[in-house]
């Protein structure tokens, strides 16, 4: 039963341990993914290599008959609002073609915001550089007209997207909410990890103070046992038995006087003896034979008597 217990201890201790860890890198997660992207009123990207880039239109998620007549576009990549956008550093990308997706700051409702559209042409120079790329939404609905960027003002270049991800970056840039979800979390769990840690000390400290109250306690089991034991044998000492016959002198203290009454049947031996005494007394009949003979001398003498009358 106590092993069944610890071993289930065991487990909640792990599932504890793995939650904890899930919540941290979930947590640092998400702060690396807010700090890394630029707020949605931004017209600024990242500095790294690789941009993140949450979608806050459908200007990008065109019909399927629009993918149907270009295929290649479907095969770049297409995305919609709540998406999130994966982009690299233009200087790392490959020479851009037609159909690849650029970040650039643009005209949103008369606010400059960032901007993510195909690219439908490319102007170059002399050389076959790249001066100016034409750009449109594939939603041509909300996108009719298209925009010339200069090859200088491409911010990012599309690699891929991750469905829904976008719409809980934008959430979770809101200050109240990433309070609720981020930093709350790990407050509790710091507080929670703080009290184990105190939990466990104080444990220890108990099971420390009663290790040495055993062993306290053991010690002087030991030294009353070796104390009973020195009294014990003093005690024996204190006897000094008297050679009197076959009787034992009582010893003078106390307890010893348990001995005489043990040595008492002794002292009875003299009374089984007496009947040797008797024995004599059997005998006496041999000594009346003399009497018995008396008369014999006595006539003897009357005779002898008689002799001398005649």
């Amino acid at each position: 039963m106590k092993q069944q217990t610890t071993q289930k201890k065991k487990i909640i201790d792990i599932v504890i341990t793995c939650l904890e860890a899930v919540i941290v890198i979930f947590a640092i997660t998400l702060s690396a993914i807010v700090i890394a992207n630029p707020i949605t009123s931004s017209t600024e990207v990242s500095k790294g290599n690789t941009k993140l880039l949450p979608v806050l239109s459908e200007s990008m998620n065109g019909t399927d008959e629009f993918y149907e007549a270009n295929p290649e576009f479907a095969k770049i990549g297409k995305f919609q609002k709540g998406d999130l956008i994966i982009a690299n550093n233009p200087e790392k990308a490959e020479p851009l073609v037609i159909g690849d997706m650029i970040t650039y700051v643009g005209n949103v409702a008369g606010t400059q915001a960032l901007i993510t559209h195909r690219i439908v042409a490319i102007t170059t120079n002399d050389d076959g550089v790249a001066t100016e790329y034409i750009v449109q939404g594939d939603n041509r609905v909300t996108n009719p007209r298209t925009e010339q960027v200069a090859a200088g003002d491409v911010l990012a270049v599309y690699n891929y997207s991750l469905g829904g991800v976008g719409g809980a970056i934008n959430w979770l840039q809101n200050s109240t909410n990433f309070l609720l979800v981020v930093v709350l979390p790990l407050i509790a769990l710091f507080i929670y990890n703080i009290v184990a840690f105190v939990l466990m000390i104080t444990k220890a400290k108990a099971a420390k103070q009663l290790e040495e109250n055993a062993s306290v306690n053991a010690i002087d089991e030991e030294k009353l046992k070796q104390k009973a034991v020195e009294e014990y044998l003093a005690s024996q000492k204190k006897v000094e038995p008297i050679d009197d016959g076959d009787k034992v002198a009582p010893a003078k203290v106390t307890p010893a006087k348990v001995v005489s009454v043990e040595v008492a049947p002794v002292e009875v031996a003299p009374a089984k003896v007496a009947p040797a005494k008797v024995a004599p007394a059997k005998v006496a009949p041999a000594k009346k034979a003399p009497v018995k003979k008396a008369p014999a001398k006595v006539a003897e003498t009357k005779k002898e008597d008689n002799k001398e009358n005649k």
